[in-house]
């Protein structure tokens, strides 16, 4: 009885010969694949950079903006609180815009930059519309509100110097910045030379239907309540405007006037 054996006998030789063309086919491979990432690093690179030089330009507009914005609105305000409807107003709202403006500073490469005041960055009007008529307060009647509007400043406040947007556009290279504000008054100010009295009590017990059952009223007035002191009339439903007492009638000598 025989029997048969089949197998496949390889050489040592040609073992060792396929190992050693096997790696050499390895670390080729791994050498083109190191080149094609070393030729894709340069553009990476060069977009990185000129994704950071872009960020860096529009901070600085951002930040220049956000400069004149607030410049804009602290000199309004300062000026609005001096309006009175009068020449004097005009003149002192002139000068404190310039106090305020010449004591705010701007951000730079360098260091904070001080504002160039211009008078003529400072206008008045009679209602706060943007669009409305502003002028340079020779009328003074009726200005209660300001305005305050950089673009007439010197053109270094709000010029800004571009590197990365400047190279893609060089129309960009420098980039102008401006803002306004407008600020008015929400009342006059005046100083009350005496308030009237309702009734010449001083203090008298009231009853009421509902809470509090009982309250204090003094010279006629209840707390908590508001009263137009110009339309006040203890005696009556319409409004009377009193000069002195609206308790006492007021009686007119020759001349017609109150006393």
């Amino acid at each position: 009885m025989s029997s048969n054996f089949y197998g496949v006998y390889v050489s040592p030789r040609a073992t060792g010969s396929g190992v050693r063309r096997g790696r050499t086919i390895g670390r080729r491979n791994r050498c083109r694949q190191d080149g094609a990432f070393a030729i894709m690093t340069v553009p990476l690179l060069i977009l990185m950079v000129g994704v950071c030089g872009l960020a860096l330009d529009l901070g600085q507009v951002y930040n220049r903006k956000a400069d004149l914005g607030g410049f804009s609105k602290a000199v309004a305000l300062a000026a609005a609180r001096e309006l009175n409807g009068t020449a004097a107003g005009i003149a002192s709202a002139r000068a404190k815009a310039k106090e305020t403006a010449e004591r705010l500073r701007y951000r730079n490469f360098s260091n904070g930059a001080a504002f160039t005041w211009n008078d003529a960055a400072l206008t008045f009007s009679t209602a706060p519309s943007r669009t409305g008529t502003w002028g340079d307060g020779s009328a003074p009647a009726g200005l209660y509100f300001a305005k305050v509007d950089s673009a007439v400043l010197d053109a270094s406040a709000g010029r800004v110097d571009t590197f990365m947007i400047g190279i893609f556009a060089p129309s960009l290279r420098t980039v102008q910045v401006t803002d306004s504000a407008v600020a008015g008054r929400k009342g006059v100010v005046v100083t009350p030379i005496a308030l009237c009295a309702m009734d010449p009590t001083p203090a008298v017990a009231r009853t009421n239907a509902g809470a509090p059952a009982t309250e204090l009223v003094e010279y006629g007035f209840r707390r908590g309540i508001s009263y137009d002191l110009m339309q006040l009339n203890p005696d009556g439903t319409s409004p009377i405007r009193y000069l002195i007492n609206p308790v006492v009638a007021a009686s007119h000598g020759a001349d017609g006037r109150a006393c």
